[in-house]
């Protein structure tokens, strides 16, 4: 990785974030999150049949951002106003970079799933062929039916590389981890005002806490879908800071912009990790009921669409052959798929606070270890998940709130 390659992955986060601006406005990150997740959802698609024009499809979703920004700049009404606590931004990049300093492309260490889940991105930003995408590692056999979005969001914003490769792609990921953590803890900080000199280390302390789940879920393709769920609960934080202002124009606005992200998020969440759509598309729902302004406006339809097609994607391409390597979706109404929730059990690494709910368990349940049995109720299988997804479980009791702000 040289001077060259870095300009031109920056080049290519700011076109995408160009793009993004056209759907959300709340901030930089957001807006680059939500190009990167739109592009990303086009090209998901469309290396389905026509791989061999994903960067021209990039291209002109940029061109599209670009001149929106231009218009905007024009209009006067994109200002960039860099104010002196922005620079507070600095030590939260220079924590999360540090501590995700593994990420690094010259730290991380290489294996066999690496392939999995960027070598999609590479033969879509290599593809010269129409028809489906092929198998960069078995070519030229065609990709089963597979959750192409993580690649095709990485292959985004790496279309202006002039040789892509997997070490490129991995520091795109590294870089995205280190601009989209710290922003998390910067605008908490910036929303909250805590001290601070307090603050850092405590964001220091979540880190360690929650270091090793982040880390796992950033590993595999789940960190597109840990990205979008540290913005939804951004917007949640938010639109509860600004419901406790005055009310003024300019913090009704910025509520109302909030909003229509926390619907797009969530809707983009459906397809972010593909097993437990579901869960996502209920909450996807709730937000599109309350939010009767932007319930048919052409961001809905735009996202819905890009939404719809990719599940389709997933149907319509057939699933691999052998019955271990298969894609399925969890029903929670069929008995098989819940006793399977054993299994998730094994996906989420100990550290300290789950370690700790196991005590607790332990304590509850003294004679009985859920973790080994095989006849475990389904009660204690609830337990034993739903502790492990506390982020989902915070945006769930911040409902009844949101609620309460839209019905003024």
């Amino acid at each position: 990785m040289g001077l060259l390659e870095y300009s031109e992955i920056f080049l290519g986060f700011f076109l995408i974030w160009s793009g993004g601006r056209i759907l959300i406005k709340n901030n930089v990150f957001s807006s680059l999150l939500a190009g990167m997740l739109v592009s990303g959802a086009i090209l998901s698609v469309t290396a389905r049949f026509m791989p061999l024009y994903s960067r021209e499809i990039v291209g002109v979703f940029s061109l599209l951002g670009i001149i929106r920004l231009m218009m905007d700049l024009k209009n006067k009404s994109c200002v960039f106003a860099i104010k002196k606590e922005h620079f507070l931004l600095i030590p939260f990049i220079v924590l999360v970079a540090f501590y995700f300093r593994f990420f690094h492309f010259s730290n991380y260490i290489y294996e066999s799933h690496d392939i999995l889940y960027f070598g999609p991105a590479l033969e879509i930003l290599k593809a010269d062929y129409w028809g489906n995408l092929r198998v960069p590692i078995y070519y030229p056999y065609e990709m089963a039916g597979y959750h192409l979005l993580p690649s095709a969001v990485i292959a985004s914003i790496g279309f202006i590389l002039s040789k892509p490769s997997l070490i490129s792609f991995i520091e795109i990921r590294y870089l995205l981890i280190v601009l989209l953590f710290s922003s998390f803890f910067f605008r908490l900080w910036l929303g909250y005002r805590f001290n601070w000199r307090i603050y850092l280390p405590t964001c220091f302390c979540v880190l360690i806490l929650f270091g090793e789940e982040f880390s796992f879920n950033l590993t595999i393709s789940s960190f597109l879908y840990v990205f979008v769920v540290l913005q939804i609960l951004l917007c949640v934080f938010e639109v509860r800071l600004l419901s406790q202002g005055n009310g003024n124009a300019h913090q009704e606005s910025r509520s109302s912009e909030l909003r229509k992200s926390l619907l797009l998020f969530s809707m983009f969440l459906i397809i972010c990790k593909a097993p437990i759509f579901y869960i996502a598309g209920a909450m996807a729902f709730y937000y599109w009921y309350f939010l009767k302004n932007e319930r048919w406006s052409w961001r809905t339809w735009l996202v819905s669409v890009l939404v719809l097609i990719n599940i389709f994607s997933w149907i319509a391409i057939p699933a691999p052959a052998p019955e271990d390597a298969q894609f399925s979706i969890m029903n929670p109404f069929v008995k098989k798929d819940l006793q399977a929730l054993d299994a998730i059990q094994s996906w989420s690494l100990r550290d300290n606070v789950k370690l700790g709910l196991e005590n607790i368990h332990d304590h509850l349940f003294p004679n009985h270890d859920s973790y080994t049995s095989t006849n475990a109720s389904l009660f204690q299988k609830a337990w034993n998940v739903l502790s492990k997804k506390f982020i989902l479980i915070s945006i769930i009791l911040d409902f009844e709130h949101f609620v309460r702000i839209n019905s003024h």
